[in-house]
């Protein structure tokens, strides 16, 4: 349960910081959050572009991971859940990666990804750890079960 909170914090948290930094050959700086790539002084001078999918998927993963910590009764849902979560996270790291390179290309910039980048892997991690413990719960609910 800390594993998967921890998981929804992190995920959440993707939301309220820039991904990437993007630098154009005139030297306009461009933010990268997690709804649109727009100027960082004005939103109408050059490229914007509308990122809302990614925005979507960091919603919809944050969502799963809080609603699978009221799932303990049902611990192979649960467990699939996670195992979905993991899947979602690495196709939001791919679709990060996706339109940070078709804005570098787009604006001949340079990009350099935040800091905070490194969260997707630690929930990845987090959510592998949470799943490997709910398969530990069944496995001895179901000892316990042959017991009786």
């Amino acid at each position: 349960t800390v594993y998967l909170f921890l998981s929804s914090l992190i995920t959440l948290g993707l939301l309220f910081t820039p991904l990437a930094n993007l630098v154009s050959a005139t030297k306009e700086i461009y933010k990268f959050n997690a709804f649109s790539i727009s100027n960082e002084v004005s939103d109408t001078a050059g490229l914007s572009i509308n990122a809302w999918p990614i925005g979507a998927l960091i919603i919809a993963i944050s969502v799963l991971f809080f609603f699978s910590i009221f799932l303990y009764k049902k611990r192979i849902l649960q467990a699939r859940i996670c195992m979905l979560n993991i899947i979602l996270l690495l196709g939001l790291a791919g679709l990060i990666f996706f339109y940070a390179t078709v804005a570098q290309s787009e604006l001949d910039a340079s990009i350099t990804y935040s800091v905070f980048n490194i969260t997707i892997p630690v929930a990845i991690i987090l959510s592998f750890i949470s799943n490997r413990r709910i398969r530990l719960d069944e496995a001895l609910v179901k000892s316990y079960d042959r017991i009786r």
